[in-house]
């Protein structure tokens, strides 16, 4: 059989939509097929300045059509007249790139039906409306290219992400079921799953906090959004076109680790009115003698005492912290040490 079915257009003649691109790694995708001449449709739902900056980028780089559109992924009605306006302009895509979504921190104990609700529709149901009123237009002339841009959570989970991860391993099954229901149509459906990547969505990290998770990974360095924008466009090429139905997760290796230093900041945090007065006291002692590594020492020989003997592990969040801190290893416990006097001393 020969490779592909349908009448492959120029480059320059395709278009891509790319939701949730006024910003961080969905612009970066948008101006990455904007600088081959492709037609970009960037998506927004709220951030109308952000998405024309994003939008004024594109048409600096690249000679194709730049247009701006405004739904909430949440309701067929809008995604619907999205797709109307789309057809309108002559820019219906050839190419889908399923790219936005909300996180949430907290344990799944503190999660209410509205919350998962709301990320569930953004992020699990808004790919699955937006996939099924675009796909058709390929389908009708047997080429495109579906990706969804996933999480390095959801293949591995996180700790105090439980609901984001969960969307995202959803999104993993939906591209692996979905590219064997249309590949018969000639359309590649794939997963993108960036580890930590240096967005807005690491702003609360600090310099630090950044170092620690650098160290982590083992080629020890964050990803810079281009570099999963670079991947993105590969697979919306005709000339990858044998790759189908797979989550490509580009990492630098830390899936290896497990990613530590990002849940354990969110263990530390939820945790905090347990141990806040504990450690306040200990923490202004160890500053007069220098916090240095003896001092930081220990406070995680104190912290340990305190998890064994002080904690309630009915409660939840306390639990969570304690099993941390007993399957960690002498490292770990630093790190988690460190963290809790950071966040000591930040409310002291």
């Amino acid at each position: 059989m020969e490779r592909g079915t349908g009448q492959l257009k120029p480059i320059g003649e395709m278009t891509v939509l790319v939701t949730g691109a006024s910003g961080g790694i969905g612009a970066a995708i948008a101006e990455r097929f904007a600088k081959v001449g492709m037609n970009v449709v960037i998506h927004y739902m709220k951030s109308h300045e952000a998405a024309n900056e994003a939008a004024r980028r594109c048409m600096e780089q690249g000679s194709g059509k730049v247009m701006t559109v405004s739904a909430d992924l949440r309701s067929r009605e809008q995604i619907e007249r999205m797709r109307e306006k789309l057809e309108s302009h002559g820019l219906m895509p050839d190419i889908l790139v399923n790219n936005a979504g909300i996180s949430h921190y907290g344990l799944l104990s503190d999660v209410t039906e509205e919350i998962w609700d709301e990320v569930m529709a953004i992020n699990l149901k808004g790919t699955f409306l937006c996939t099924q009123e675009m796909m058709p237009h390929m389908i009708s002339q047997r080429y495109g290219r579906i990706i969804n841009v996933s999480s390095i959570w959801g293949l591995s989970g996180a700790s105090c992400e439980v609901l984001y991860s969960t969307t995202k391993g959803g999104i993993n099954a939906f591209t692996k079921a979905l590219a064997k229901e249309l590949a018969p149509s000639g359309l590649t459906v794939n997963a993108v799953a960036p580890g930590a990547v240096q967005t807005s969505m690491l702003n609360h990290l600090d310099q630090d906090e950044l170092k620690m998770l650098e160290e982590e990974i083992p080629a020890g360095r964050l990803a810079q959004p281009d570099e999963i924008s670079s991947l993105v466009y590969f697979l919306a090429l005709p000339e990858s076109g044998y790759i189908n139905g797979q989550i490509i997760s580009p990492n630098g290796g830390w899936l290896t680790k497990g990613g530590f230093i990002m849940s354990t900041e969110k263990t530390v945090l939820t945790s905090f009115d347990t141990w806040k007065k504990f450690l306040g006291d200990r923490v202004q002692q160890a500053e007069k003698m220098g916090m240095n590594e003896e001092t930081i020492n220990k406070l995680a020989y104190e912290i340990g005492d305190f998890l064994d003997e002080k904690v309630d592990p009915a409660n939840p969040s306390n639990r969570a912290l304690k099993e941390l801190w007993e399957v960690g290893d002498e490292n770990e416990r630093r790190t988690i040490a460190c963290l809790m006097v950071k966040l000591a001393k930040q409310n002291a």
